[in-house]
């Protein structure tokens, strides 16, 4: 009987071994499942943190290049007016040219031929000693 109360008392050992076993792979199972769910948590967080981030970047990277574009086009328009308002002058000064060339180089000829010589102060101080 003792070998068969040996052999009882080895078995109740060997299923409570088995047991204890099934409960640690039990218990890793779970702790393996947790760890799992919460690496996705994780993973989600950063995933919505990234894109919110990226968002914001966006956003302001699309701010920054709006405003280089509105100085961009208020100088290409100031430009454009400048060019505008200088060939309005050009064509001005091109009219008010064509329209008294004649009487200014009659009135310089008549000036430099009609006039009479005088001699200039200096030239009078010179000779009057």
């Amino acid at each position: 009987m003792s070998s068969t109360h040996s052999n009882t008392s080895s078995r109740i050992q060997m299923d409570q071994g088995i047991q204890q076993l099934l409960i640690a792979e039990r218990q890793a199972a779970e702790l393996i499942s947790h760890a799992r769910i919460s690496k996705q948590e994780l993973l989600k967080r950063a995933s919505r943190e990234s894109l919110r981030e990226i968002g914001f970047y966006r956003k302001q990277r699309a701010h920054i290049y709006g405003q280089k574009l509105r100085e961009v086009t208020q100088i290409e328009q100031f430009q454009a007016k400048l060019d505008i308002d200088q060939k309005e002058k050009m064509e001005k000064i091109d009219k008010y040219y064509n329209k008294t060339k004649e009487t200014l180089i009659y009135y310089i000829t008549n000036q430099t031929l009609d006039a009479p010589i005088k001699s200039h102060i200096n030239a009078k101080l010179m000779f009057d000693k």
